[in-house]
């Protein structure tokens, strides 16, 4: 993953299909110290939707489900994986439990 950031750096300027807004979001998003770093301030999320790369979302709307989806997949059951790709689903499961902040434990005792 690493690999891919750094490969996305180092092509970013040269990226020419990119708008210089996208470009600003992606560096600011990629930067490395994370008091400096897109939606790590105290507004958090608040940052990211702030850019001017979503200026035209109405992130009201957006949480009200009134925005329509662009792409809709078709899933035949609950268990279809199609849309997925095969590099994920020809993987073994493995359990990994989520760790949970000490503050939160003792809501389950």
């Amino acid at each position: 993953m690493l690999q891919v950031v750094i490969h996305t750096l180092q092509h970013l300027n040269s990226a020419s299909q990119l708008s210089a807004v996208a470009k600003d979001l992606i560096q600011c998003l990629l930067m490395k110290d994370p008091k400096k770093r897109l939606g790590c301030g105290p507004h958090d999320a608040d940052e990211i939707k702030e850019h001017p790369f979503f200026q035209k979302i109405n992130w009201d709307d957006l949480a009200a489900k009134k925005v329509p989806a662009r792409f809709k997949p078709v899933i035949r059951d609950e268990l279809d994986v199609s849309n997925f790709a095969e590099e994920f689903t020809e993987m073994d499961p493995t359990y990994s439990p989520a760790a949970l902040p000490q503050s939160s434990k003792r809501l389950f005792q």
